[in-house]
């Protein structure tokens, strides 16, 4: 349940501009360095407060990520998918993505719809590998992972891949090749591509940041009329599409659909699982990209 948190001096309107979005968000989360103090864990282990306190049931086997609540890939030298109380903001689970990996402008679609698998590219080989671990310690495995069309073709020497995403099955990974081509595979069947759809020459080297290719629910390849360039989230709309969560530079607003009135204070800030405000630590170059409500 949302409390209304009316405060005096937090406005709605004011500040509601992606600029302030931007400023805040991009200050980034405190502990998502590699090395390995208790502030600064390397990647897949969680600070050693949270590890002190854990319980037998915190170091239980997980297959996939517990996905509940407002999901962020907040990166810098490293990634973590985290997920967020959407009452509170306070941290409720979070898993390292691996490390080099290439950043992703299909973003929740790099994995799967069960969360169980995450494909990524690092120096052009694309990979795909499973979530392992438990509530206290968890990444997606990078070593081994396994590597999609890795081999060398007769013309075309070895192919670089960028923006893998899944199917809406979960079944094929879809990427785009240097070649300007979209191939898609099987993971259990890494090196036997499909050619998908062939795009606009230059397609590749914009593909860090712009999409100019979707896929249909029935998995069929289409270009874009337009490129899409999506940017940092800084909302979501709940499961049930019943209400959204909003940043606006002052604080995470609670607006519920059809209701009269200015939405209301949820919190005013996130904050990780040692409940350090997210945004405030001390990696200014990273970001926080709300990826949706979950």
């Amino acid at each position: 349940m949302m409390f209304s948190l009316n405060k005096p001096g937090v406005p709605w309107r004011t500040g509601l501009r992606s600029a302030a979005v931007v400023s805040l968000l991009a200050m980034g989360v405190a502990a998502c360095g590699v090395g390995g103090s208790a502030d600064k864990p390397q990647a897949g282990q969680a600070p050693q407060s949270t590890q002190a306190t854990s319980t037998p049931d915190g170091k239980k086997a997980l297959d996939a990520p517990v996905a509940k609540g407002l999901g962020s890939l907040t990166s810098g030298n490293l990634t973590l998918l985290a997920f967020y109380d959407p009452s509170t903001g306070k941290q409720t689970f979070g898993t390292w993505l691996p490390q080099y990996s290439e950043k992703n402008p299909w973003k929740r679609y790099s994995f799967s719809p069960d969360w169980k698998r995450h494909a990524w590219v690092k120096d052009g080989d694309l990979f795909v590998g499973s979530f392992t671990g438990s509530m206290i310690t968890s990444a997606y495995d990078e070593t081994p992972g396994v590597k999609i069309g890795g081999k060398p073709t007769f013309n075309g020497g070895k192919r670089a891949y960028r923006q893998p995403r899944f199917s809406a099955d979960g079944k094929r990974i879809f990427a785009l090749a240097n070649d300007e081509k979209v191939y898609s595979a099987d993971p259990s069947s890494p090196d036997q591509l499909t050619e998908e759809a062939t795009l606009e020459q230059g397609s590749f080297f914009g593909g860090r940041s712009e999409l100019l290719w979707d896929l249909t629910a029935d998995g069929k390849v289409v270009k874009r009329p337009a490129p899409v360039h999506p940017e940092r989230g800084g909302q979501a709309t709940s499961p049930d599409g019943t209400k959204a969560l909003i940043y606006n530079g002052s604080g995470w607003f609670l607006k519920t659909n059809g209701a009269t009135g200015e939405p209301q204070l949820a919190f005013e800030t996130l904050t990780d699982d040692t409940d350090k405000p997210v945004g405030s630590g001390p990696n200014p170059g990273m970001d926080v990209d709300i990826i949706g409500w979950y």
